[in-house]
Parts: structure tokens; C-alpha cells; sequence
């Protein structure tokens, strides 16, 4: 009003100096970025590019990473103009198991979940963008199975939500491994020699 000029406020979901003083390295986390109309991602051209917005500038420890799903993944994407696409390296993320589970005994995951798991590693990530099935395993699924498991729901109902979860292909396979898994001593108490008979007859679990 003073000087008759327009000025810009600095952006309140964008770090300023003082703030990105503070760590080492900043991200700036763009998720779901092709999820937004072409029009909507033209204006972050100037953001990724010359780490700017009007009169803000990007402090320099802030690194811009930017994330979505693949047109192929059917997902809710648009294609994103190659403008923008140039200005980035691309990199494309795959499920690693290891990685999971080291994540999921830190985090404490549910037992049976990382149980069945390391049983069967090919069940943590099952997706298949052609398929017409709504449920299917994802590190993201696995991990609803355990938090719907926490609250001990009776065998008939956890059969119906972890098939409405991770499909019911795998949910038969699972509540069968369970089954079995419950019955086996404590691996430590076979190896302090406490167990020395295992009544369990399955040939899987013997192993």
C-alpha cells in the first residue's frame, strides 16, 4: 500500500534460511506429483529448476525430490511434460524384501505378518496393474494385516479382512501358515535344548 507495489509472501509450507539452517540437508517431498493436471505441474517448473517462486528462492541445503506412480500402474496420472521431466533424474523404485523386513522387526511389525513373510518372500509385493482384483499385497497391505491382527479378531473375520486386504489367495495361504506357526516351540527354546520333540508333522514347519 505504501509503495504502490505488489509484493509476494514467502511461501508457508516452503522452508525459509533460518529454518533450513537448522539440518544439514533438507527435502522437499513432492509426492503424487504426476497425479496433478499438466497445468497444475507447469508450475513447478521454475521450483525445480531454478529453485524459485516469485521473489522466494530455495535455501541451498534443499534438496527437491519429487515422486508417483507409473502411467503403466493404472493409477490416477498424467503425463508429465517433458519440460518438466527434464528437469529431473529418473529413477525407478522397486520392493526390495531385506530392506522391508529390517524396516519391519525395527518398527515391530506384527509377528505372524513378518513370519509369514520370510516364508514366503514372493508374497510381500503380488500387484498386477492388469488384473481386475481391488485387494492385493503391498509392503502397504502387510502392514494393514497387522494392525487389523493387533486387535485379535476371531479366525472367520480375519480370514474376511485380510482377504479383503491382500486377496484371498493370499489370505488362505497366510491363515494356513499361522495355524501351524502358532503350534511350533520358541526357536530359542530348541536351541537351549527346553524342547527336543516337535509334535507339528507339517513338512514346512519341520523345516
Amino acid at each position: 500500500h505504501a509503495t504502490g507495489k505488489m509484493e509476494w509472501a514467502p511461501p508457508v509450507d516452503l522452508p525459509s534460511e533460518e529454518e533450513a539452517a537448522k539440518y544439514p540437508m533438507c527435502v522437499l517431498f513432492l509426492d503424487e506429483m504426476n497425479s496433478a493436471a499438466p497445468s497444475i505441474q507447469a508450475a513447478a517448473f521454475q521450483l525445480c529448476l531454478d529453485r524459485k517462486i516469485g521473489t522466494y528462492t530455495l535455501p541451498k541445503n534443499v534438496m527437491v525430490i519429487a515422486a508417483g506412480n507409473r502411467d503403466s500402474d493404472r493409477g490416477v496420472t498424467f503425463r508429465i511434460p517433458k519440460p518438466l521431466a527434464n528437469r529431473f533424474v529418473h529413477m525407478e523404485m522397486r520392493v526390495d524384501f531385506d530392506s522391508w523386513n529390517e524396516w519391519a522387526i525395527e518398527d515391530g511389525q506384527h509377528a505372524d505378518v513378518v513370519g509369514f513373510l520370510n516364508y514366503s518372500k514372493s508374497s510381500l509385493h503380488d500387484f498386477d496393474p492388469k488384473s481386475p482384483e481391488l485387494a492385493f499385497a503391498t509392503p502397504r497391505t502387510w502392514e494393514f494385516v497387522g494392525d487389523l491382527l493387533n486387535d485379535n479378531p476371531p479366525d472367520d473375520i480375519a480370514m474376511d479382512i485380510i482377504s479383503g486386504t491382500v486377496g484371498e489367495g493370499l489370505a488362505l495361504k497366510f491363515m494356513a501358515h499361522r495355524k501351524v506357526a502358532s503350534k511350533l516351540p520358541k526357536a530359542i527354546d530348541v536351541l537351549t535344548g527346553k524342547v527336543t520333540k516337535l509334535d507339528v508333522k507339517d513338512i514346512s514347519a519341520q523345516y
